[in-house]
């Protein structure tokens, strides 16, 4: 996996609340999603709440992906590395979601590998 979960910041705030992930080695996007996943009382993964997919990005190693619970358009921004000072990018992304994602329940944050997907449209 060229992502991974690197945090989860101000959970149960809506308007700061944030996943932070990081790029391994170069890849696209949308090659991933996230969810939002409950849990039973063994631990066992049993639903997904909340799923986010991304949309197609090409990013670099080293760079960072905040997807943000709250509404908002979607940027890009040139940051230094805080250990390694290397140049990189941040890319900001929203969930769009009505209310905050991540409390302090038993919610579990999966990040999926999508290495295919068939999508069609049906009809009525």
């Amino acid at each position: 996996m060229n992502l991974k979960i690197h945090s989860i910041q101000h959970r149960g705030d809506k308007s700061k609340e944030c996943m932070v992930l990081e790029a391994l080695e170069d890849c696209d996007l949308s090659d991933y999603a996230v969810v939002d996943t409950a849990c039973t009382p063994e631990g066992e993964l049993n639903s997904w709440r909340h799923f986010h997919w991304f949309k197609s990005q090409r990013i670099r190693k080293g760079d960072y992906i905040v997807l943000r619970t709250r509404k908002g358009n979607d940027r890009a921004r040139n940051s230094i590395h805080m250990v390694s000072k290397l140049a990189n990018k941040t890319y900001e992304r929203h969930w769009n979601a009505d209310s905050a994602i991540w409390s302090d329940g038993g919610e579990h944050a999966a990040l999926l590998h999508l290495t295919w997907a068939d999508s069609r449209k049906m009809s009525a």
